[in-house]
């Protein structure tokens, strides 16, 4: 069984996804993260 180990950074994460055969940009997975109602400034 594989286990599931938490990404410690953005482009951990990034690189996880890579592996399974997706390829997502840096800024498009940092946007998905944010809470949809989040009044950020970015």
């Amino acid at each position: 069984s594989q286990t599931i180990r938490p990404c410690l950074t953005l482009d951990d994460l990034r690189e996880k996804i890579k592996e399974r055969g997706y390829d997502i940009k840096r800024s498009t997975l940092y946007y998905r993260l944010l809470p949809h109602r989040s009044n950020s400034i970015d």
